[in-house]
């Protein structure tokens, strides 16, 4: 006859086991680490994040450009702070010694980076120039000088010559009119520029909000003759879609269509490119996957976070990812991320923070 003690011993390994089960269960399979918040950095509200070498610019709801060295990326020192046009901001990317901020109402400005530590404003501290549309997702073509964007709202891509807008004297209407050009059609959600081997851009990928995936031929565009897609596919993911990721190893080129989460649908969808660009085939899909809303991925290591602070595994397969850390936060808000290495910078709506992903 067993006695109470033991009995008591052989309930309490029992929910032991059930629990170590339960939390294995919720963090899913191959969970092999934690993200951990190793420094909250500032606390106003911060929105975009972005980085050249050792140095992060950072944007905030005070309209702020704040300059961070990296060197130690747990402990970002400030160097520099920077007034810029009001917000909210869209996107910041890098054009040449120049950073170009988007804002998400159709402004935009160039700053020059002759010193990246201390980024200047030569049109004026509150200048800039106004598109004419609402910005979209956007991406720089370097060779041609300029940015292809995707606003949507009855305009599918436009053009825009950086060429016209980098000088010193703030452009004036005309001038920024006359260095777009844009077509009218569906858009708005996502775009990719995708290079041969030699660094020529050959071919432009668009999503639309009503979940299709647009392929544009960057000699056309250029040429003026893109006055349409050259073809177009639709996407699994339909009107949740929101922005394109690529990936290339080996010649071998991979789109990654990222929508909105949603409970109990898949939020990613893998197109294979092929090889040869410059016969505009169609992507064709490899399948879909769910992570949770995707917000970051650093191709060379094929690492992906979502807007759950999850960091995913895509090493083995794009349509079947292993998580592979999780955060034990409970609120949060994820504007932007930049994974760096096993370092995640956050632009969050509780500021700048520091977070780092490890094996346990």
């Amino acid at each position: 006859m067993v006695s109470v003690w033991k009995k008591s011993r052989i309930l309490f390994g029992m929910c032991c086991v059930l629990l170590w089960a339960a939390v294995l269960m919720s963090c899913g399979a191959g969970l092999k680490g934690l993200v951990t918040l190793i420094k909250g950095v500032e606390n106003t509200p911060s929105t975009l994040v972005l980085r050249k070498d050792n140095l992060l610019y950072v944007t905030d709801e005070n309209n702020k450009l704040q300059v961070y060295d990296i060197t130690n990326p747990k402990d970002p020192v400030k160097k520099e702070q920077v007034d810029i046009f009001a917000g909210p901001y869209y996107g910041m990317t890098l054009f040449g010694n120049r950073l170009v901020v988007v804002g998400a109402d159709g402004k935009m400005a160039l700053l020059s980076l002759d010193d990246p530590n201390k980024p200047k404003t030569p049109w004026g501290r509150d200048k800039f120039v106004q598109l004419p549309f609402k910005s979209g997702p956007f991406v720089i073509n370097a060779q041609a000088g300029v940015m292809y964007m995707t606003p949507g709202d009855g305009k599918a891509l436009a053009r825009i010559d950086l060429g016209v807008l980098n000088v010193p004297i703030l452009p004036e209407a005309a001038i920024v009119t006359g260095a777009v050009k844009a077509y009218d059609g569906a858009g708005g959600a996502g775009i990719q520029l995708v290079l041969q081997t030699d660094g020529t851009p050959v071919r432009l990928y668009t999503g639309t909000k009503d979940g299709k995936i647009n392929a544009w031929l960057v000699s056309e565009i250029e040429s003026g003759q893109a006055s349409k897609p050259s073809s177009s596919v639709n996407c699994a993911l339909g009107n949740r879609l929101q922005k394109l990721l690529f990936h290339a190893l080996d010649n071998v080129n991979t789109l990654i269509a990222v929508a909105e989460a949603a409970e109990g649908s898949p939020d990613i969808e893998v197109f294979d490119l092929g090889r040869n660009f410059t016969k505009a085939g169609e992507p064709a899909s490899q399948g879909t996957a769910t992570v949770g809303g995707l917000h970051a991925f650093d191709a060379a290591s094929r690492i992906g976070v979502s807007r759950k602070l999850e960091v995913w595994d895509f090493t083995k397969s794009f349509t079947a990812p292993t998580k592979y850390a999780a955060t034990e936060l409970r609120s949060f808000t994820i504007r932007d991320i930049l994974i760096a290495g096993k370092i995640l910078f956050a632009a969050e709506a509780e500021g700048f923070r520091v977070h780092e992903f490890a094996d346990r």
